[in-house]
């Protein structure tokens, strides 16, 4: 629960919040996923 200088009614982006942080956790895993595979191949067309 965030609190922003008083009551949590306060909060501009109370409801918002939760979906755009999991939105963006979800976007970074995907990115990390991306970047392992794109390391694998490179690894692979090295060797």
């Amino acid at each position: 629960m965030v609190v922003y200088k008083g009551s949590e009614e306060e909060s501009p982006t109370k409801e918002a919040a939760t979906p755009a942080k999991r939105k963006l956790k979800l976007r970074k895993r995907k990115l990390m996923v991306h970047l392992r595979r794109e390391a694998g191949r490179r690894r692979l067309l090295l060797h």
